[in-house]
């Protein structure tokens, strides 16, 4: 695996996470936004609580709209974003060691996903 920086673009902007490049025999098409539980190296673990994964359970949050920044819309950076922290938060307080860090593969991860009432 290769890996990558990226910066978003404008002021006081943060670097944003790592690329992580798949091999092209499982690389989605870029015109596809493509979310996944973890890397290729990773499992992908049930939460301790609910009858879903870790992932599920905070994407199904997330699209509930406890992934919006406050301006009552919902873009594919901030799903990731609620995911990835509250998944890296849960493994790293019940796995220690063992993480799960889900992936995004997105050609436009400012794009809208829906609006909030």
């Amino acid at each position: 695996k290769k890996k990558k920086g990226k910066k978003k673009k404008g002021k006081n902007a943060e670097p944003e996470e790592p690329v992580v490049l798949l091999p092209k025999e499982i690389m989605p098409p870029q015109s596809l936004t493509v979310f996944y539980a973890s890397n290729t190296t990773q499992f992908a673990y049930d939460h301790p609580d609910h009858k879903n994964g870790l992932f599920t359970y905070y994407l199904l949050r997330g699209l509930k709209g406890e992934a919006d920044n406050g301006d009552k819309e919902v873009t594919v950076a901030e799903l990731h974003n609620y995911v990835l922290k509250n998944v890296q938060d849960t493994t790293k307080e019940l796995y220690q060691d063992l993480p799960q860090v889900p992936q995004l593969f997105s050609s436009d991860p400012d794009r809208v996903l829906y609006k909030l009432p």
